[in-house]
């Protein structure tokens, strides 16, 4: 047993000796480093402009204001069952086909994220 065990130590000390030769750290090359993004005016307003463009306007076929009360959608498109205040966690209308997917928590905090990135680093571009 303490033969083995010896053996079971060795080799994971071999494992780790050999293991930090640097052969993960490379640079993805389908994306760019913050540093290269606001080091260039190009790709510093092509971040900003993909912030704006996931935040989602409202302005669909069903308006964000047809979900209430304040206008009035000719239309069903599961609108009813939000509007008569029927919804429940597995069925929630109009909210669950997919219109006002950027309105999750998901892509809201990603885009929030996104900001607070930009605005740490828009002084050093």
């Amino acid at each position: 047993m303490n033969r083995e065990f010896r053996i079971a130590i060795a080799s994971l000390g071999l494992l780790g000796a050999t293991s930090c030769q640097g052969v993960l750290d490379v640079t993805p090359k389908d994306q760019f480093p913050d540093q290269a993004v606001f080091a260039d005016p190009n790709l510093a307003q092509a971040f900003l402009s993909d912030a704006y463009r996931g935040l989602g306007h409202g302005l669909y076929e069903i308006m964000l204001a047809s979900m209430t009360d304040e206008t009035h959608f000719i239309h069903n498109y599961n609108t009813e069952v939000v509007l008569q205040s029927l919804i429940t966690s597995s069925a929630r209308g109009a909210l669950d086909d997919g219109r006002y997917s950027h309105f999750n928590w998901g892509p809201s905090y990603a885009r929030i994220r996104q900001t607070n990135i930009f605005l740490s680093h828009i002084d050093a571009a």
